[in-house]
């Protein structure tokens, strides 16, 4: 079993094994002691915790639901320190919005509303993603720092703010398009990169733990959609992305420098690599014009090799799942037209239907990546 589901499947035993002996029930505490009371509340929520993490990065509905959870938050009582509960406050309350993005945005019975209703409940958790991130704002860590360096306490709130964008991202994703340069999930995006890159350009200053907990915690665990939809915009605009392709690249690089710290860390780089070599690739390809002669070679010539050039790209692009199958001949000489209009524009519907939940990218995570294996540029 492959690393990412034997996690999601060792915490789907653990959140189930917390629902049979009903930690999600005050009922079930009643002849307990305070003392042994708290420590099931805080593992019930950090079990919580993770169960929405892990099912919004894998487009699943979490094991726990909200309406089954019938249990007070962690008392605010000077046992944990005041900074670490109201942070954990925080990421409860970033769950339960996690959890209603599935179900409202990315369930079957969300994808079967109208645009119209999906719409709506977009705006509505935009909205309250607003309201937890002003409140994660306000929450003080000074009690945290005595003991430790300052920067551990600046990398976990630019570490939150990854996972507030790239949740934030998902959101807007659900009813807009990639393609379009106003795009407000284009603009959440690109910060949650910038954010990601700018945090591992300081990253020398943090201690190796540190550094570690955040790569695995947040890197991780953050929604995949700030990668993809940068991406996205690079293929359906590829003459006008030369800043967007430098921002992905930047990003590979930054974990490329981390795939040390674990079999995770490095997968996830190798995935994101082939991302962008295919977006390099394509760019490059797009950036050719095969009406004009080089080294005396005739214009039908040139064209015939930018063609299967094309082609190649489109195999890459095929594998990553962005071609419809089953395609006419007829749409499949035309330059990927099976996702792109006359304008090279992203059909929204086919594109939310393959990023729907992530699903696509973690199946062909699973797959043989080696067929990616070409150089540099495609030489």
């Amino acid at each position: 079993m492959c690393k990412p589901h034997l996690a999601l499947y060792l915490t789907t035993i653990a959140v189930s094994l917390a629902v049979s002996l009903g930690y999600n029930r005050a009922s079930s505490m009643l002849s307990d002691s305070a003392e042994v009371r708290e420590q099931k509340l805080f593992l019930f929520w950090v079990l919580y915790i993770f169960d929405t993490s892990f099912s919004i990065r894998l487009g699943r509905s979490p094991t726990i639901r909200d309406h089954d959870v019938a249990v007070p938050l962690l008392p605010d009582n000077g046992t944990i320190p005041r900074a670490l509960v109201h942070i954990l406050y925080n990421w409860i309350e970033l769950g339960r919005v996690q959890c209603q993005v599935v179900e409202q945005l990315y369930s079957p019975a969300a994808l079967a509303q109208s645009l119209e209703q999906r719409t709506q409940h977009a705006s509505t958790l935009a909205a309250r993603m607003q309201e937890v991130w002003v409140a994660r704002s306000q929450v003080s860590v000074d009690d945290l720092l005595i003991g430790r360096p300052k920067s551990s306490m600046t990398l976990l709130v630019h570490s939150d703010a990854i996972t507030h964008y790239s949740t934030l991202a998902l959101v807007q994703h659900a009813t807009d398009t990639t393609h379009n340069r106003n795009s407000p999930a284009l603009d959440t995006s690109r910060h949650a990169l910038w954010l990601s890159v700018d945090i591992w350009l300081k990253h020398a200053g943090y201690t190796e733990s540190t550094w570690t907990a955040h790569c695995h915690w947040f890197l991780l665990n953050a929604p995949f959609t700030p990668f993809t939809v940068v991406f996205c915009y690079i293929i359906a605009n590829p003459t006008d992305s030369a800043a967007d392709l430098r921002l992905l690249c930047d990003f590979v690089e930054g974990l490329k420098a981390s795939t040390h710290l674990s079999a995770g860390i490095a997968k996830l780089h190798h995935f994101c690599d082939r991302f962008r070599k295919v977006a390099e690739l394509y760019v490059e390809r797009k950036a050719e014009n095969p009406t004009q002669q080089e080294g005396g070679q005739n214009p039908e010539d040139q064209l015939q090799l930018v063609q299967q050039s094309n082609s190649e790209v489109e195999e890459y692009l095929a594998a990553l799942g962005f071609l419809e199958p089953m395609q006419s001949d007829e749409a499949a000489g035309n330059d990927f037209a099976g996702m792109f209009g006359q304008d090279e524009q992203l059909h929204a519907a086919y594109m939310r239907n393959w990023f729907h939940g992530n699903t696509a990218l973690m199946g062909a995570s699973e797959e043989c990546l080696s067929y990616f294996e070409y150089p540099e540029n495609g030489r």
